[in-house]
């Protein structure tokens, strides 16, 4: 971890940069509507898209649960199961072993899992936009979904 110093009036500080400095918010829109209005509900974190999880597995009414100390993560959307690990790019989707495109971790307290991981589950289509900042999901039809 980095250390930044920072001189000011009072006196001098020494604080950690986040490894995260260069990464972007993102925001996370599901056909054509942002997650959350407030706020960007994404990252695009070493040039991948990352969701918030819990805002992500509300909007497409999944199903969330935390295991061991919150690193053990499982997403159930529809007849789908993802299970992540924070800090492992190793999981699983329903049932299989599986390598995720990215390492899901946690930023302010919040977790961050690969955006195309939850996709899939969806049966939604993913497109990011990394200079406007924007991550388009397209729902599929109910008889199309997985």
């Amino acid at each position: 971890m980095a250390l930044i110093a920072y001189a000011g009036l009072v006196g001098f500080v020494v604080a950690p940069t986040s490894v995260v400095a260069r990464d972007r918010l993102l925001s996370v829109e599901l056909d054509g509507r942002p997650l959350d209005a407030n706020s960007p509900s994404g990252l695009l974190h070493q040039g991948k898209a990352f969701a918030n999880v819990v805002r992500i597995v509300k909007s497409f009414s999944g199903l969330l649960t935390f295991g061991k100390n919150d690193s053990l993560v499982r997403v159930t959307i529809g007849a789908h199961t993802a299970d992540f690990t924070v800090g492992s790019r190793r999981g699983a989707v329903d049932g299989q072993a599986t390598t995720f495109s990215a390492t899901p971790f946690v930023l302010n307290g919040d977790t961050y899992v690969p955006l195309d991981v939850v996709a899939r589950l969806a049966g939604a289509t993913l497109s990011v936009n990394t200079r406007r900042h924007v991550a388009q999901l397209v729902s599929a039809p109910p008889s199309a979904q997985p």
